[in-house]
């Protein structure tokens, strides 16, 4: 428990000061200390063995039979490599986690407070998804920095697309960024754009995914058999954000770009959807807690503009101090009351200090 409470106490002081920029320094020194502690990390998350398993079954594959695969290519060529180089599970965690992490610290770096932003990313996105969900982990540092440059709408998208070869669930957040951009969704013009976007990316994923998806849904949806009993509590902490960014609409609307609004408008009724959907079917949870993680970003940016705005005329600091309050019990219960915590969280074990 120590190392999760020296990381969340030292980005909490750095968060509260005045010190409001990630230098150069700071990104080296971030980048070197989460990639151990992500990349390192020695059996810990629930899907450990599974993913050691996973690039182990490489082995028997040459490097031509990956491409006759049709999903996750990327992150299949990274377990073939590792697989090849001595089967090192720590290449492929750490190479994992460096992609994670650039897109977290890009993200982050962008906003008004950084230091608060990347506490606001320390128990969802880099304790539970970056320890359990390496493959969704990547495809989430994609997604920051696709969301990091939406004013390049192809750079953006590119990030997003490519972030789906490393899980494939991404898929389903790519047409958001594109209807984002469509300012008056009434204009023939603008629907026939959509269409013409929209047609290709479901043809493809009906093709290359369908057999794929079918069997997700029979898993996580139809057997009601996988379900996350921390589910509320995560997709809560941004249900907050979202009910926020809806009571203060156009106090964000005037503050942000028109399609930089547009997108977190629609992620926040999604995750209001999503928390719906978490308290009326408990038992289909998972599925929904997964998806829920790309919307996870609405956390950072609805939080760090309370504190920016004044959001509810309260000052900046009391701001800071709601959010590392709430941000810490949400940590801390779930790290001390959490079965799967107990069992795959605690106590925290290294490669390096074995």
């Amino acid at each position: 428990m120590l190392i999760y409470i020296l990381i969340f106490s030292l980005i909490s002081i750095l968060a509260i000061s005045d010190r409001q920029k990630l230098y150069l320094i700071d990104i080296l020194f971030l980048s070197l200390i989460l990639v151990i502690f992500i990349g390192f990390r020695y059996e810990m998350g629930t899907d450990w063995i599974i993913y050691l398993s996973r690039m182990l079954s490489m082995e028997d594959r040459s490097f031509s039979e990956i491409f006759s695969i049709s999903f996750e290519l990327s992150y299949q060529v990274l377990e073939f490599i590792a697989n090849r180089l001595g089967e090192n599970f720590i290449l492929l965690n750490s190479v994992s986690a460096i992609l994670f992490v650039v897109g977290l610290l890009h993200y982050c770096r962008r906003q008004a407070y950084p230091w608060l932003s990347l506490l606001i990313a320390y128990p969802t996105l880099i304790l539970i998804c970056s320890f359990t969900n390496t493959r969704q982990s990547i495809s989430l540092g994609f997604e920051l920095l696709a969301l990091s440059n939406l004013k390049y709408f192809y750079r953006s998208i590119f990030y997003f697309i490519f972030g789906a070869t490393f899980h494939q669930s991404m898929l389903f957040i790519v047409p958001i960024p594109i209807l984002a951009r469509m300012k008056d969704l009434t204009k023939i013009k603008n629907l026939l754009k959509i269409i013409l976007i929209t047609l290709p990316i479901i043809y493809i994923v009906s093709q290359f995914y369908g057999v794929f998806i079918s069997d997700l849904l029979n898993a996580y949806i139809l057997s009601g058999t996988y379900s996350s009993r921390g589910a509320i509590m995560r997709v809560g902490y941004v249900f907050i954000a979202a009910v926020i960014f809806q009571l203060n609409k156009d106090k964000f609307y005037s503050n942000n770009k028109f399609y930089e609004f547009s997108l977190y408008n629609i992620f926040s009724l999604l995750v209001i959807l999503c928390f719906l959907l978490t308290a009326l079917f408990p038992n289909q949870s998972t599925a929904i807690d997964r998806m829920s993680f790309y919307l996870y970003p609405l956390s950072i940016f609805v939080y760090i503009r309370c504190v920016q705005y004044r959001i509810f005329n309260l000052s900046r600091n009391v701001w800071k101090l709601i959010i590392i309050s709430m941000t810490c019990v949400f940590t801390f219960y779930w790290l001390t009351n959490s079965d799967y915590a107990q069992e795959f969280w605690l106590p925290y074990k290294n490669y390096l200090f074995m």
